[in-house]
């Protein structure tokens, strides 16, 4: 419970890393339970993936990301940008 863990990645219904722990209801277990935020991203076409913009990631910072950071108050941030 002293660790916050939070990810926007893309999703498309568990086919991609991080597989299905990476699903919205996956909060974390046990003591960890409440102190894992995923944000998945599954805007796909039949045909293609769509990468989502610079407004849906503004509206998910403000709205998820933002609130839970002033509420949990870390010590320090690690931000990992993959670019797989």
């Amino acid at each position: 419970p002293s660790v916050l863990f939070i990810s926007l990645h893309r999703y498309n219904d568990g086919y991609f890393y991080p597989g299905p722990s990476g699903a919205l209801e996956n909060l974390g277990k046990d003591k960890g339970l409440g102190y894992n935020l995923n944000v998945p991203w599954n805007h796909s076409t039949e045909t293609d993936y769509k990468v989502p913009d610079d407004n849906e990631y503004v509206y998910a910072f403000e709205r998820l990301v933002l609130p839970v950071l002033e509420e949990f108050q870390p010590e320090f941030l690690i931000i990992s940008a993959g670019f797989d």
